[in-house]
């Protein structure tokens, strides 16, 4: 039995929902678990508004809140840049949510440091929530989505950068002091590294920007300019090099499609590694340029302690992609051992740096296992015995709810790959119980039984995460991450489950008061462009193929009638969403249409006999 050729009309609506979709990418990692949201029949309800959602057209005052000790604006940048106008000092937007391990790093890091207290006098600090009324909205007008962002504005408003997840105090420092000197826009920074006449210092707030999550770039453009910045990075500015460098290789071995390097000689020097010629504009000539000169940008990185320390995130959070884009296994057996050391040396080098933390050291046990399993070799029984060892101390030694916060999830992660699945579950159930955030960690377990191939706990904890997730925007973004989890492990048994969490979705998308905004709305744009594969999946055709898969639930049978069930449901669910769509503002009245097709589409698809082509 086949299916038609003719794909579902989903398909050309779907092209133009992702087209109004904001780039949402994955913040500086934290290996763990990412979104999720609520159910309305496991959850407390969601106010409904009874009036039009408009914008307020009054000024609102500014209310404050006191975080780390010091007093922020709470989520109202536009008090902040009056309040600039008149001080004329600089504007600090922390965007975070409570449940955030990098936030709470980031705290201790950098807040919770008395010299943060001068610097914060000299500033106009603002404070939003991802929770907090309109923060869904304001992060969507300013583009940005990963937990925590920093971003730093002019007097007048003008975006000078922003860095995504954790970072050192020295780091912040520097960009503090760029930003005090009346330092450019972003843009202007970058025109001005093109040009050979930026300065060493603002080669480092350049290096410092969040490309994990660029403003008005996608993934491959991202590519294109890191490329350009690292040919023209000049020799003075090492530090910002490395950076860069790492930026690059993480930006590349996460693209869709990328093909991997050729095997090369890695450079013994710290110096450029190879002798690279100018890069033409073109994505596809960028990924060319980095191909064939990848085991010498990989050089750059590990080249020594202070270049390994300024490319940590790659090195530490990204080592099992790189050399896997790399493809480390093929590489001929002297090139790969070296790699091997190069990369385990580097990765000792950050753990015994004077800066390094507890997380730091941790996640770099995690770099020396993962390097290895990249390259498809076995790991040492003393090497799993060490790391598990550094594991449990770190959750022993770990006292305050900052610290636990931000260690948890990571020792977590690396029992899972020296202890077992069994161990790291122990860790996460225990500090669920005991936590004020237990979804986070409840996401987490359903994680890591989803990797372990255990649909059912991953499905219940996920469940579990959805009933006791806090905040408009965590439930509602919990709730769309385990739909997509129970589309992925159980398509046909969760059934009738998808289609009522789907029903809820929609509802909670447009009750809340900006449901349809940012992080909301992309997480939502992700179930959407996965309906049609599981429609497909409740076809019997599917249901036959996928009989016998290892540590799979047996398929249920799914008859027409149950098809022509669900499709009446989620046919009034279309009709409960199309009657809210005239209450809205226009780029809201827009996705709520869009919602409402993708539901209709849905509905008439589960009806249409053919798709699926009996034999």
């Amino acid at each position: 039995m086949r299916f038609r050729a003719k794909p579902l009309v989903m398909a050309s609506l779907l092209a133009v929902l992702v087209a109004t979709m904001s780039a949402c990418r994955q913040t500086p990692k934290t290996k763990p678990a990412h979104s999720t949201t609520t159910d309305h029949s496991h959850t407390a309800k969601t106010s409904v508004p009874t009036h039009p959602r408009k914008a307020p057209s009054r000024p609102q005052p500014a209310r404050f809140h006191i975080y780390a000790g010091v007093r922020w604006i709470e989520g109202n940048i536009q008090s902040a840049k009056r309040m600039a106008q008149k001080n004329h000092r600089p504007i600090l937007l922390f965007w975070h949510a409570k449940w955030c391990p990098p936030c709470s790093a980031l705290q201790m890091h950098v807040f919770g440091r008395p010299p943060f207290h001068t610097m914060a006098s000299k500033l106009n600090l603002v404070w939003l929530d991802g929770d907090s009324a309109q923060a869904q909205r304001i992060a969507e007008r300013l583009k940005i989505s990963g937990y925590p962002t920093l971003v730093w504005l002019s007097p007048k408003g003008d975006e000078i950068t922003r860095t995504v997840g954790d970072m050192s105090f020295q780091a912040f420092s520097q960009i503090f002091h760029q930003v005090q000197t009346g330092g450019p826009s972003f843009d202007e920074l970058i025109k001005r590294t093109q040009s050979g006449t930026a300065t060493s210092r603002e080669w480092l707030v350049v290096a410092d920007y969040g490309w994990d999550q660029p403003r008005d770039l996608t993934p491959q453009r991202t590519v294109v300019l890191l490329v350009s910045l690292v040919q023209k990075t000049p020799k003075s500015a090492p530090i910002a090099l490395a950076k860069l460098t790492g930026h690059l290789l993480s930006a590349v071995a996460t693209l869709p499609v990328s093909s991997p390097p050729t095997h090369k000689k890695i450079p013994k020097t710290s110096k450029r590694g190879t002798a690279t010629p100018s890069v033409p504009d073109g994505v596809t000539n960028a990924l060319q340029w980095v191909h064939r000169h990848g085991t010498g940008l990989v050089a750059i990185m590990l080249a020594n302690p202070k270049s390994a320390w300024a490319a940590k995130n790659a090195i530490l959070y990204s080592s099992e992609e790189i050399l896997t884009w790399m493809r480390c296994s093929a590489m001929p057996g002297a090139l790969r051992h070296r790699m091997i050391r190069s990369w385990t040396r580097a990765a000792s080098w950050i753990a015994a740096y004077p800066d390094a933390d507890l997380p730091d050291r941790l996640w770099a046990q995690y770099a020396t296992i993962a390097v290895l399993t990249a390259c498809r070799l076995p790991v040492p029984r003393k090497l799993r015995e060490t790391a598990t060892r550094m594991a449990r101390r770190a959750l022993t030694i770990s006292k305050t709810s900052e610290e636990r916060h931000a260690i948890v999830s990571s020792a977590a992660y690396l029992l899972s790959k020296t202890a077992g699945i069994e161990a790291a579950a122990h860790v996460l159930e225990r500090e669920a119980k005991k936590t004020t955030t237990p979804w986070y960690y409840q996401a987490d377990l359903a994680n890591l039984y989803q990797h372990a191939h255990r649909p059912k706990q991953a499905l219940t904890w996920s469940r579990l995460s959805v009933l006791s997730a806090r905040g408009p925007a965590t439930r509602l973004q919990w709730l769309a991450a385990h739909i997509r989890l129970e589309m992925a492990v159980s398509p046909r048994q969760q059934a009738e489950a998808i289609a009522k969490d789907i029903g809820e979705l929609a509802r909670q998308l447009v009750t809340s008061h900006d449901g349809l905004q940012g992080r909301n709305w992309q997480r939502t744009g992700r179930v959407l462009t996965r309906l049609d594969r599981w429609i497909r999946a409740l076809c019997p055709v599917r249901a036959a193929r996928r009989r016998g898969r290892k540590n799979e639930p047996a398929q249920t049978s799914f008859s027409e009638n149950d098809r022509a069930a669900l499709s009446q449901r989620i046919a009034d669910q279309a009709q409960a969403v199309q009657s809210r769509c005239g209450d809205l503002t226009d780029i809201e009245a827009k996705r709520c249409r869009l919602l409402t097709k993708a539901l209709h589409h849905a509905a008439v698809a589960l009806q249409d006999t053919t798709t699926c082509t009996h034999p």
